[in-house]
């Protein structure tokens, strides 16, 4: 499979992103506080999911600027999809192959 399909598909969803979303990535920040204290670290380890917690919470900081946060959320979704292909996928294939791993992997 070529990289340019991913590439075009990541900078599709980033231009979408950033003509019609803009507005709710900086209102998504603005509802979530980040503190760079230990305190604010103890408090979300607490909580079952905290580390995540507090790791999403540093990320949304960034969508303050509208650019920055397309530019992570894309790059997370990248990572994403290399995971998954490296996973589920014999050398990069797709399509068929995808569903014969599952099946193999759940014993059919």
């Amino acid at each position: 499979m070529s990289l340019t399909l991913p590439v075009v598909v990541l900078a599709a969803i980033a231009i979408l992103l950033l003509i019609l979303e803009s507005d709710f990535l900086w209102k998504l920040q603005e509802e979530d506080l980040f503190l760079n204290s230990s305190l604010f670290f103890k408090e979300k380890m607490v909580e079952p999911g905290g580390f995540l917690t507090w790791i999403s919470t540093w990320f949304t900081q960034f969508f303050f600027h509208p650019w920055v946060g397309v530019l992570l959320l894309c790059s997370w979704l990248s990572v994403a999809r290399c995971l998954w292909l490296r996973r589920y996928c014999n050398h990069g294939c797709v399509g068929l192959a995808v569903g014969k791993t599952l099946a193999a992997g759940a014993g059919y």
